[in-house]
């Protein structure tokens, strides 16, 4: 991810953020700066560094937990998806629409904070027997400015990894400083254009030049850009991009990436199996920072409680 903004986001991404005090720490903190290393982490890097002689295959993610009455699921389809930011491919694909909210005032530490307006999105996924695609629609202006993406929208996915992690990147309520496991985060701010394929493989999870980085997390204030081959691809586009800036319409994101990848930092996705979803939006057009952006406080999620992950079944 580029150095100017992984440290506002590691605390903004995805649900929940730190108590005042926390935030002011891990804003200051260089970006090249890394914290002491979860049990979580060290075993993962730890797998990530061994040496193999044939490709590791990673088991399916942990198994979800038995669903709640009024837990949100959506079932993939099956589809073959062109990455091109044109959603007219996913036509027979079913979707979920989700509610995008402000984080909650009490959970920020603080009296005041800039909360995002609420939105809808449609969230959709579809499989192959080898490859998943993650398609995310929110109505909203065309706000896109190719030198400052935090003029421009910004989307997160994450998946929970571990059976227990918590939404707000791992983190668990009430206080968020204990983890309940790892989350697989798929981060994105537009630094290439509309069309263009962002993502591809890297020696590790950072897209330096389109910044759709693949990402992991145990808690808050410890997100990181995986260790090993990142293998995320994605395009975008808005529905109203010509009609030029602040024309109504649909920002449309496509994701892909391999069911299973080998890398213990990634949710891993089997035929038939389930995982637990959640995304994330940051407003272009929001207005509230220096510069006419997004702020850190302001994107809008689908998830705060356990209850509210999206249960994804992708197809056989």
């Amino acid at each position: 991810m580029n150095g100017a903004l992984r440290r506002p986001l590691l605390v903004a991404a995805l649900g929940l953020a730190l108590p005042a005090a926390a935030l002011l720490s891990a804003c200051s903190s260089d970006d090249d700066e890394e914290a002491a290393p979860t049990a979580t982490q060290a075993a993962t890097q730890a797998a990530a560094s061994a040496p193999t002689s044939t490709p590791t295959v990673v088991p399916a993610t942990a198994a979800t937990p038995a669903a709640k009455p009024g837990v949100r699921s959506l079932k993939a389809g099956t589809a073959t998806i062109a990455l091109d930011g044109n959603a007219t491919d996913w036509a027979s694909v079913p979707g979920l629409e989700v509610a995008l909210k402000p984080l909650p005032k009490e959970l920020w530490g603080r009296d005041v904070t800039t909360a995002g307006k609420p939105m809808t999105a449609t969230v959709k996924v579809a499989n192959t027997a080898t490859t998943a695609y993650v398609l995310v629609m929110v109505p909203d202006t065309f706000t896109y400015n190719p030198k400052n993406h935090n003029a421009s929208p910004a989307l997160a996915v994450e998946w929970a990894v571990d059976a227990e992690a918590g939404v707000a990147m791992g983190a668990l309520k009430p206080d968020l400083k204990k983890s309940g496991g790892l989350v697989d985060l798929w981060h994105w701010e537009l630094d290439c254009g509309p069309g263009v394929l962002s993502g591809g493989k890297f020696p590790t999870g950072n897209d330096s030049k389109c910044n759709l980085d693949d990402e992991y997390a145990t808690i808050t204030d410890e997100r990181e850009d995986d260790k090993i081959d990142s293998s995320l691809t994605g395009s975008w586009d808005h529905t109203g991009r010509a009609q030029g800036p602040e024309a109504p319409g649909t920002w449309v994101f496509e994701i892909a990436r391999p069911l299973n990848t080998g890398d213990p930092q990634d949710a891993q996705f089997t035929a038939g199996s389930t995982s637990r979803l959640a995304i994330a939006y940051w407003d272009g057009n929001e207005g509230r920072a220096k510069d006419g952006g997004w702020t850190d406080t302001g994107h809008v999620v689908s998830a705060v409680d356990a209850d509210e992950w999206i249960e994804v079944t992708f197809a056989k």
